[in-house]
Order: structure tokens, then C-alpha cells, then sequence
């Protein structure tokens, strides 16, 4: 039927449709495709992993699938409705309808380990092992990673509108619209073409980055 939005993780694929339910295929060896019964209406999805996870039309989060050891699908008691909802590798974050995110799962790179006083969020990104934030000020904040630079955005990023993490790498759109990448370049992740401008979406994968212009 009619799809609203579509979200690809590691090996499976899930996809909101127009009449708010969910459809997940592909690999399911964590559960990660099997939609439970009667979460209720969706808005959006995220495929993650091994997990996957949905924000209701109430505005809460549901996730199913994933590790019993990491507890990425683990949804806290009591979180209340959120603004957004992202699924990373191994783990999973929000951003609260205060403007400051929380994070759960794994977190053997520190990728769960908010910064304290991190507020003021407008978008967010948990990515493999790494989670980003984008301020309402512009600025960009990271954390995990690895220890590959992700975790250091370029001191001269200036005023953004969009983030993106996956693999130790990030993108940030500028103002102008262009591009700057950082973190781990494996494979020309981060070299960004010199021509690139007017972008208006981006995404990063394993090793490499895409971006729509206008």
C-alpha cells in the first residue's frame, strides 16, 4: 500500500504506511522485522541493526528486535512522549520534548553517554557506534565513535542545519549549503566533492555519504 517513509538498517528494511501501521523485511535474525501487535498508529520508523524502532502518533517511542545484552529495544518505563525517535547499531536515543536527548543500549564507545548539559537539540542521529546532535544555535555536538575523530567536529563548522553519523563518520550541512565531513575517512567517506553545493539532504552509510541538492 501507500508508504509515508522508509528507513534502512544493516540488513533489513522498514517502511510506514499511510494508514499508520508498519511493514518491516529482510533479515530478522534479532526479531528486528517482526512488528508487534497493536503498538498503534506510527508516524515514523527507524530501522536500526538489529532492532528497530517506531514513535506513535501519541508521540511515544516502541522498539523490537535486538540483543538481550545490550537492551538497545528497551524502551525506558515512563519516557513519556518524545520528539524523535533514532535507532542506532547497538543502541538507541530520543530527543524529549525538553529539547535534551537520552540514550540507551550499548555503549561501548561512549555512544549513550550524553554530554551533560547537551539541551536545546532540534535533530539527532544515533549512528553505529556514535551519536550526534545538532543545537538550535547551529552547532553540532558528537560523542563515540570509536575514538576515529568522529567525536570532533571541525572547530571552523559554523552555523549547520543538518547532521548526519554512521561508522565513525559525520556530515554537516552549512548554511550556504554546503558540505563538511569528518571522523573516519575509510574508502573516501569524508572527501566531499569540491563542487558540492546547495544541499539540502544528506546521509551517511558504512563508507560513503549521499546528499540530494536543490
Amino acid at each position: 500500500g501507500p508508504v509515508t517513509q522508509v528507513s534502512a538498517g544493516w540488513n533489513h528494511v522498514c517502511a510506514t504506511r499511510s494508514d499508520g501501521g508498519v511493514t518491516c523485511w529482510g533479515y530478522s535474525g534479532q526479531g528486528q522485522t517482526a512488528v508487534p501487535a497493536g503498538p498503534g498508529a506510527v508516524t515514523s520508523v527507524e530501522a536500526g541493526g538489529g532492532h528497530s524502532c517506531a514513535q506513535l502518533l501519541d508521540g511515544t517511542a516502541a522498539c523490537w528486535g535486538g540483543s538481550k545484552f545490550t537492551g538497545e529495544a528497551v524502551v525506558p518505563p515512563g519516557l513519556g512522549p518524545v520528539k524523535q525517535v533514532s535507532a542506532g547499531w547497538h543502541h538507541t536515543c530520543v530527543l524529549k520534548l525538553d529539547g535534551t536527548m537520552m540514550c540507551w543500549g550499548q555503549n561501548s564507545d561512549g555512544q549513550t553517554a550524553v554530554p551533560p548539559g547537551l539541551n536545546n537539540i532540534t535533530r539527532m542521529v544515533a549512528g553505529e557506534n556514535e551519536t550526534c546532535a545538532l543545537g538550535a544555535d547551529g552547532s553540532v555536538t558528537c560523542w563515540g565513535g570509536k575514538g576515529l575523530g568522529v567525536d570532533q567536529p571541525p572547530a571552523n563548522l559554523g552555523i549547520t542545519t543538518l547532521v548526519d553519523a554512521n561508522h565513525a563518520h559525520a556530515c554537516a550541512v552549512a548554511a550556504d549549503g554546503s558540505v563538511v565531513c569528518w571522523g573516519y575517512w575509510a574508502l573516501g567517506a569524508t572527501d566531499v566533492p569540491a563542487n558540492l553545493s546547495g544541499v539540502v539532504q544528506l546521509s551517511t552509510a558504512g563508507y560513503h555519504t549521499c546528499a540530494i541538492t536543490s
